[in-house]
């Protein structure tokens, strides 16, 4: 039996990871940032510094500054893979690339602590970079709560006859998202038209 082999996690700059055009895919082939050269990227590693962490509010996020853009590394559920790295440090990172009302964030599967400072300037040379400038600090963008980012999925995938529940769990990149959905049904923020389709009620 053929296996699915995990995509490599390509080595990149984060304005590289902000400034390629998402892709949102439908079929086998997943989402993923598209380069001028036709390089499709869809899981990344980058080299970068925590200047911001949000871990109190239920859905733990970190700011990550290169030197050459910041983007937020964010998960939907407590989980101490981001949890025990605090301001200030370096870190590598693995992660698949996301966007969701036009921000672009990460969904982290893999971080490591790097405890020598001299791995940022190779990882710059290797990227084409004199060196990493020093980061600044930035107001940390609240995260979108899981129902928000469900209910918005659903409106904009809702032609009339409700949103393909299947295609909504895929969009969302969430783990739990077929146990959120049953949530918000027992709510009744949602029901179900016809088998395999959900909307909001309004």
């Amino acid at each position: 039996m053929s296996q699915v082999k995990r995509l490599c996690a390509t080595k990149t700059r984060i304005i590289t990871a902000l400034q390629g055009i998402f892709v949102k895919e439908n079929g086998e082939i997943p989402n993923h940032v598209l380069l001028p050269d036709g390089t499709r990227m869809t899981r990344i590693n980058i080299l970068a510094t925590i200047v911001q962490s949000d871990i109190a509010s239920g859905y733990p996020a970190l700011v990550l500054d290169d030197g050459t853009g910041k983007i937020m590394a964010r998960a939907f559920e407590q989980t101490p893979l981001l949890e025990t790295y605090s301001v200030g440090t370096i870190v590598m990172v693995i992660g698949r690339i996301r966007e969701f009302s036009k921000e672009r964030y990460l969904i982290p599967e893999a971080i490591k602590k790097v405890t020598d400072p001299v791995w940022a300037t190779v990882r710059a040379k290797e990227l084409g970079q004199e060196k990493m400038q020093e980061p600044t600090s930035i107001p940390i963008v609240q995260p979108v709560s899981q129902s928000t980012m469900l209910v918005k999925i659903i409106k904009t995938l809702d032609s009339g006859e409700g949103a393909d529940e299947e295609q909504v769990i895929a969009e969302s990149g969430m783990i739990n998202a077929e146990q959120e959905l049953q949530h918000l049904l027992h709510q009744g923020l949602l029901f179900s038209p016809k088998p395999g389709r959900i909307k909001v009620l309004e």
